[in-house]
Formats: C-alpha cells, sequence, structure tokens
C-alpha cells in the first residue's frame, strides 16, 4: 500500500497535472521524491505556493487515488506493544489533510528562519526564533462550499503556555488554552475564539467562537490590538466590525474538518516552547 504522501503525488498527476508530472507543481514533486527530507532555502517559497494550491484544489474536491492509506501509530492509541508502533488503515482525506498542514508548517517556519529543510535546516536558535514569529503569523485556510472555497485567515495569537506571561501549562493537569482571530476579508468579519486541547485526541476544541468573544479579547487581552493589526491589516475600531457570521454559519466552521485540522496547527505552536 502506498504511503500518504504518494498517494497525494499520484492524486496531483492525474487529477491536477493530466497524467503529466512537473507540468504545474515540479516543486512539489521534488519534495516528494526526496522523501520530504532535504530542500534549499531558495525552493521553499515556490513549495509553499505549490502547496496552497493543492490544498485549495484538495479542499474543492480533489480526489484521491486511494481510499483508505496504512500508516503507524502510538502504542497508546492502540494497546499494542511496540517500538515502532502498529499499522493501521485511516481514511485517506484525514492523513493526507494532516500531512499537506504539517508541510505548510514546515514550509512556513523555513522561511521564517531563511533556511531549507533537512541538511540545509537551520541552528536550534533560529528555529526558535522562527518558532516565536509563526505563531504570531496568520495563516490562510480554505474550506469547502456547494462551488470552490472559501478563504479565511486565522492565528492563535496567545496561550496559557505564554512564557511571556510567565505562564506554564502541560496539558493534562493543566490543560493548554489558546485564543485567537479569524477573519473574512470579504465581508470585513472578524470573529474572536478560545480553545482547549483535548489531551486524549490532540485535537483542539472550540470554547468560544464569534463576535461576544472579539469584544472580550479587545477588552481583556494585551495582545490583541497587534494580532488584530497582524490579521487585518487595520486598527481595531468596534463601531467598524460587521456583526459576524449566524449561528448556522459559524456552527459549518466549526463542523468543517478542514477548519480543525487549521485550528491544531495554530494552536499546537504553543504547546512546545
Amino acid at each position: 500500500m502506498k504511503s500518504a504522501l504518494r498517494v497525494l503525488q499520484d492524486s496531483v498527476v492525474r487529477y491536477l497535472e493530466g497524467e503529466v508530472k512537473d507540468s504545474k507543481f515540479p516543486q512539489f514533486h521534488e519534495y516528494v521524491d526526496s522523501g520530504a527530507n532535504h530542500l534549499e532555502a531558495e525552493k521553499v517559497s515556490r513549495l509553499k505556493e505549490e502547496l496552497l494550491q493543492i490544498y485549495r484544489a484538495f479542499v474543492e474536491g480533489m480526489p484521491l487515488i486511494e481510499e483508505t492509506v496504512e500508516v503507524n501509530v502510538p502504542v497508546h492509541e492502540t494497546g499494542y506493544s511496540s517500538l515502532l508502533g502498529v499499522p493501521v488503515k485511516k481514511d485517506a482525506r484525514e492523513v493526507v489533510a494532516f500531512l499537506i498542514n504539517e508541510a505548510l508548517d514546515q514550509c512556513e517556519l523555513a522561511i521564517l528562519a531563511k533556511s531549507g529543510f533537512g541538511k540545509h535546516s537551520p541552528s536550534p536558535e533560529e528555529i526558535r526564533k522562527a518558532q516565536e514569529q509563526l505563531r504570531e503569523n496568520p495563516e490562510t485556510i480554505y474550506l469547502p462550499l456547494p462551488t470552490g472555497s472559501m478563504e479565511l485567515k486565522i492565528v492563535a495569537y496567545d496561550s496559557n503556555n505564554n512564557l511571556k506571561h510567565g505562564r506554564v501549562a502541560d496539558g493534562l493537569w493543566v490543560p493548554f488554552v489558546a485564543i485567537g482571530l479569524i477573519a473574512y476579508e470579504p465581508k470585513n468579519v472578524v470573529l474572536g475564539f478560545q480553545a482547549t486541547m483535548e489531551y486524549k485526541s490532540g485535537n483542539w476544541k472550540i470554547d468560544h467562537l464569534g463576535i461576544d468573544m472579539l469584544y472580550e479579547l479587545a477588552d481583556k487581552s494585551s495582545l490583541f490590538p497587534q494580532a488584530y493589526k497582524r490579521l487585518t491589516g487595520k486598527e481595531f475600531i468596534k463601531e467598524a466590525i460587521t456583526e459576524g457570521f449566524n449561528q448556522e454559519f459559524i456552527g459549518f466552521i466549526k463542523r468543517s474538518p478542514h477548519f480543525q485540522q487549521a485550528l491544531n496547527r495554530v494552536c499546537s505552536r504553543w504547546m512546545n516552547l
């Protein structure tokens, strides 16, 4: 059985490149063929651009050549004893979505550190500085619509594990909690959110999402003004805010597996400081 990365690659060739490999996404193919290990710094920006195009096509319904893939999962998830984990079949779309999100994070970190991957990786100190910047950067995400997709921006700009505030959480006795913002630029909509990590699943679950949470963060969060400006390019003016999505649409966002992947990605940056 092919790996999830090979399934994605073969699907890109079939459905996005018309069976002509390298015709549209040469940097992506170089990345996969290298084992997702080594890539020079000057190629990372192009890879990120190609991954975003693939990500959008995937969200909009690009088929995969396989419905399931085999992955090795940690022992504690299966009950079996194996140092390498045990092979388990999982839904291919779920695994591929995770891989794309992981690769985008890897690209963003390398761009901030002005480095590449593998033997072209930055030093530990450069990685630490880039990780601090990465937590502050808004990310582009796509959610599927009946036709096309919706583009949102998301940032998890603070947490109860932020050393700048002298805060430390362990994820078990003190669950990780993050706060952030979501923007939908075409409608001038910005929402605030608070999310908590579930220790068992590793997923981040939304506690609060909406316009009321935005106003609460504006009133109580010292880092809110900077985060809002980075996300929107504007100063926060309460009177200029559109009154958010209706509850039905907020429910749509929360139920989307693509939103869940993006939420996990941006919030998890606060776990290992």
